[in-house]
């Protein structure tokens, strides 16, 4: 699937569950994970640097992301 065609994401929550998510969105291949958020800044540092996607400590500004077609 090309990157045009698919839905364009951020996530709230990116370790253990939130990790298995990832997982399933990649295999899926039907999401391009832009926007990553947790409280947690080990979490939220590793997540971002592993997906290539900004990282949000706080949801609303994550929120106001430029093009997000919706949030996990």
């Amino acid at each position: 699937m090309s990157k045009k065609n698919k839905l364009v994401v951020g996530q709230v929550g990116v370790a253990n569950f939130g990790a298995y998510r990832r997982r399933q969105m990649k295999a899926a291949g039907c999401f391009d994970l832009v926007a990553v958020c947790d409280r947690n800044a080990e979490w939220l540092s590793a997540a971002a640097k592993e997906e290539g996607a900004k990282p949000y400590d706080d949801f609303e500004k994550m929120l106001s992301h430029p093009g997000l077609d919706g949030v996990v």
